[in-house]
C-alpha cells in the first residue's frame, strides 16, 4: 500500500513539468501579399477561428484585412538594390504611407540579397530584416516540415493562394496539438525575450540560453 502510495505521489508530482513541456513555444508564419482575394478571406476567417496570427509581406498598398491577426511588413524588391540611398529611402517612405494609418512596422524582408543602401538606409529608417528559417513547400506536406520545426523558427510561406494557405492552417493545427501559438514575428521576438535591433538581420528568435 505503502508502494502505490509513493507511485501516485511520483505521478502527481511528474504531470505539471509534462504539462509545462507543451507551454511557451511560439512560431512566426510569414506571407508574402497574394492575388487571390477568396485565399485571403479564408486565411483571415480561419486564423481567427484558431486565434493564431501572421505577419503579412506587402509590397503596396493592398487591402491588409483584420490588424487582430496580423501585422505587416515590407517587401524589398530586388530591383532596389540598384537604387541610390536617397530613392531607397524615398520608396521606403512611399510604401509606408500606402499602409493604413494605424500599421506599425517593424520588418522588411528582402527577396533575395539586399545592398548596403538597402540595409543602410533601412535601419536608419527604423526596419529590421526579415528572413526564413524554414521555407514551407506543399511536398513533402504538413507532417514532415512540421517535424522540422522548432520554437522560435520563421516559417515563410510565399504568397497568400489557396494552396499556401491550406498548407499554413493543416501545419498550424499540427503545431498546436503539439503545445506551439503562431504569433505574428514581433510578438514572437518578445516571447523569445529577444529585441531587435534596426539595421539587423533575423531569421530565427530562439530563445538565448542563460550563460
Amino acid at each position: 500500500m505503502a508502494r502505490f502510495g509513493l507511485l501516485l505521489l511520483c505521478a502527481a508530482l511528474l504531470l505539471p513539468i509534462a504539462g509545462a513541456s507543451a507551454q511557451g513555444q511560439y512560431v512566426a508564419f510569414v506571407f508574402e501579399s497574394g492575388d487571390s482575394p477568396a485565399a485571403a478571406l479564408e486565411l483571415e476567417k480561419q486564423l481567427q477561428s484558431r486565434g493564431a496570427k501572421i505577419t503579412l509581406l506587402l509590397s503596396g498598398a493592398q487591402e491588409t484585412g483584420s490588424e487582430q491577426t496580423k501585422e505587416l511588413g515590407l517587401l524589398c524588391p530586388p530591383g532596389w538594390n540598384g537604387l541610390t540611398r536617397l530613392q531607397v529611402a524615398r520608396q521606403l517612405e512611399q510604401l509606408r504611407q500606402s499602409l493604413p494609418e494605424k500599421a506599425k512596422v517593424r520588418w522588411v524582408s528582402p527577396q533575395g540579397e539586399y545592398s548596403d543602401a538597402v540595409r543602410q538606409v533601412a535601419g536608419a529608417m527604423g526596419y529590421s530584416f526579415l528572413g526564413p528559417s524554414k521555407r514551407a513547400r506543399v511536398e513533402p506536406g504538413a507532417v514532415s516540415l512540421v517535424n522540422q520545426i522548432r520554437s522560435g523558427d520563421v516559417i515563410y510561406m510565399g504568397r497568400v493562394n489557396p494552396a499556401t494557405v491550406a498548407l499554413a492552417l493543416e501545419m498550424m493545427d499540427i503545431l498546436r496539438s503539439r503545445g506551439f501559438q503562431a504569433v505574428t514575428v514581433s510578438e514572437l521576438a518578445c516571447r523569445q525575450r529577444i529585441h531587435p535591433a534596426p539595421g539587423s538581420y533575423y531569421n530565427s528568435f530562439r530563445r538565448r540560453q542563460p550563460a
